[in-house]
């Protein structure tokens, strides 16, 4: 007895370890032990759970937490970067970007996201990469070579687009493709300096030197770089102004939209905008337009030549340049101008004429005789036109017009019926 009792005690410790792990009902088979859920299990679990429900919509505050975790958390995030579910993959991007240098271990596997079937995926990894500071190089590089080659989805060379997102990393880069042999490329970087504005600012003493380089196709690019980084491109002035006398047509519009963009003195710019509106080149003119179509009332010493342009015959085809033309007319408040034109033997001036008056607003209170006139115009277009502007013109001094819109409500045209109707229930709303 007492040796079993002896026994007993000596194996004691055993018993108690071996019968939980026999189990109570005798099975041979270890029960594991759960493992407690880490702070980088939640994080995720929310991070997968946007993926699944809310996939477009981008949670900073997930981007902060993993920051907190630190590295652990990279170095689990970045198997996500392979997932099969591209929404995986763009979310989890996101929020190594959001990490920024905490997240540069995973610029490996971010980068051939750069050539992921899903274009939001690449997206998100550029943007990521963008915020890794100098460990984005060697992705940056990858970019760079991929410049001359088109998508081989769409057949257009995305890539640029891919650089600009990712911001001031791939400025360097990219003013060294500026000096590219291959054109494409250097046409590409400036493209991609373009999109990034006023963030590519150390780009511009390389822009400047490309107005010497022979092919146009450059110069216009460099132009239009230098234009979207609005004033903060004032040391470009100067050569820009020069530019204007470029022997390129579409490189002297270029130059000019980019000085208006830049803010220069309209004086400088206008005279050269005003003689393209004039010139062979179709683009060149389109250019000058949409230039002074932009500057509004200040291109105003431009209203007769651009009233030549919603009114030249040869430009029947250039549907676009002579709407821009129109709507130019209607920034500056050039209302005796486009008046007159609601006359014109031609239908599309017509139409456009009271287009643009509706532009302009309650100012153009002296067009509504003539817009009242143009409801019975022979053009459904012009009549549905000319209601529409009237019913831009709200105010008392438009109720003169209320029975030739009341009878437009009968136009044969549902349109313009439409459109009367609308005028009229802006002018009944003005009166109380």
């Amino acid at each position: 007895m007492r040796k079993s009792i002896a026994l007993i005690q000596l194996f004691a410790p055993i018993l108690f370890i071996v019968i939980p792990v026999i189990g109570l009902n005798g099975c041979n088979r270890i029960t594991p032990i759960a493992q407690p859920r880490t702070e980088f299990d939640h994080v995720n679990q929310e991070l997968l759970e946007n993926s699944k429900f809310n996939a477009n919509v981008f949670d900073e505050r997930l981007g902060n937490k993993f920051k907190q975790i630190g590295q652990p958390a990279v170095d689990k995030l970045i198997p996500q970067l392979q997932d099969k579910n591209e929404k995986v993959r763009m979310q989890t991007a996101y929020v190594l970007g959001k990490m920024g240098e905490t997240a540069k271990s995973a610029v490996p596997a971010l980068t051939p996201l750069l050539k992921d079937s899903d274009m939001y995926v690449r997206e998100e990894a550029a943007k990521a990469l963008g915020q890794m500071g100098t460990a984005a190089a060697p992705a940056i590089s990858t970019l760079i070579a991929e410049l001359p080659k088109p998508d081989s989805a769409t057949e257009l060379n995305t890539t640029p687009i891919l650089l600009s997102l990712v911001g001031n990393s791939a400025v360097p880069a990219l003013i060294t493709a500026l000096e590219d042999r291959d054109t494409v490329v250097r046409v590409s970087a400036a493209y991609a300096l373009e999109l990034m504005g006023a963030t590519a600012k150390p780009a511009i003493p390389a822009l400047i030197k490309i107005f010497q380089d022979p092919d146009p196709g450059m110069r216009s690019s460099a132009a239009s770089a230098l234009g979207a980084m609005g004033a903060t491109a004032k040391p470009a002035i100067p050569t820009l102004i020069k530019t204007l006398k470029d022997r390129d047509p579409a490189v002297r519009s270029k130059a000019a939209s980019a000085l208006s963009q830049i803010q220069t003195e309209t004086k400088l710019i206008l005279p050269v905008l005003i003689a393209t509106l004039t010139d062979k080149d179709e683009s060149a003119r389109k250019n000058a337009v949409k230039t002074l179509l932009q500057m509004g009332s200040t291109a105003k010493p431009a209203v007769p030549a651009l009233v030549a342009v919603l009114k030249d015959p040869n430009q029947s085809a250039d549907t676009f340049t002579r709407t821009d033309a129109a709507e130019a007319l209607g920034r500056i408040g050039a209302i005796p101008e486009l008046s007159e034109a609601l006359q014109d033997p031609r239908t599309i001036v017509r139409w456009r004429a009271a287009y643009a008056l509706g532009k302009i607003g309650v100012a153009a209170t002296p067009a509504i005789p003539k817009l009242t006139t143009a409801l019975q115009d022979q053009d459904k277009e012009v009549r549905r036109r000319a209601a529409d502007a009237l019913g831009e013109i709200i105010g008392t001094i438009a109720q003169p017009a209320i029975p030739a819109l009341t009878t437009a409500t009968k136009d044969p045209d549902e349109m313009v019926r439409d459109a009367a109707a609308e005028a009229l229930k802006r002018l009944n709303n003005n009166r109380y």
